[in-house]
């Protein structure tokens, strides 16, 4: 669900502008952004654009500069055979809101179809939200946290992350406050 490349020479066509995503403080971070939640400390496991109608398939990272100081990226891959068979209400539950600002919203599940017959996942837990369920935050997150697998790549300058969006979660790791110079270049390819 995801794939690391060192020295990789792309020659697919991306299909969105990149943009350079660096550790940044809650003040000077984007204001609907993880990291203006997070600040410099580790990033909740997360889809890109889960407050997108349709979320990009991959999310490509290039590494620009890989800090002074080791900081990972994580990676949570559920177990979606187990999850198709018998899915947590919690997860296919249609009152999950996504939120992409003041009156932008629309309704969602985690755990869904995405198009044609793929199925995947959307969470975020920066814009994501469900009145219906309590705790639906925690139960969802330990829902997807069963069975799955957990990877931490530290990237060097010049290597490439190819993370499944559908398939894969993702998120900063510890250590962003002593790597503050780490520079990814962000893309999104299959929109």
């Amino acid at each position: 669900m995801f794939t690391l490349l060192r020295n990789f020479e792309p020659t697919l066509r991306v299909e969105a502008l990149p943009e350079i995503v660096r550790p940044q403080s809650k003040r000077e971070a984007p204001p609907l952004s993880l990291s203006a939640r997070t600040g410099f400390w580790r990033q909740p496991l997360h889809t890109d654009q889960a407050h997108f109608a349709r979320p990009a398939r991959f999310i490509l990272l290039e590494c620009i500069a890989g800090g002074d100081e080791p900081c990972a990226t994580e990676i949570l891959v559920p177990d979606i055979k187990r999850l198709e068979i018998a899915p947590p209400d919690v997860l296919t539950h249609p009152g999950w809101i996504a939120h992409r600002g003041p009156n932008r919203r629309f309704y969602c599940q985690i755990l869904a179809k995405h198009q044609g017959n793929t199925l995947g996942f959307r969470f975020d837990p920066g814009c994501m939200t469900n009145q219906l369920i309590d705790q639906s935050l925690a139960l969802a997150k330990q829902a997807l946290e069963g069975g799955a697998a957990k990877y931490s790549v530290i990237l060097n300058t010049g290597d490439w992350l190819v993370v499944d969006n559908w398939l894969a979660l993702h998120g900063r790791g510890e250590g962003a406050y002593f790597a503050k110079n780490r520079r990814l270049r962000r893309t999104y390819w299959g929109i």
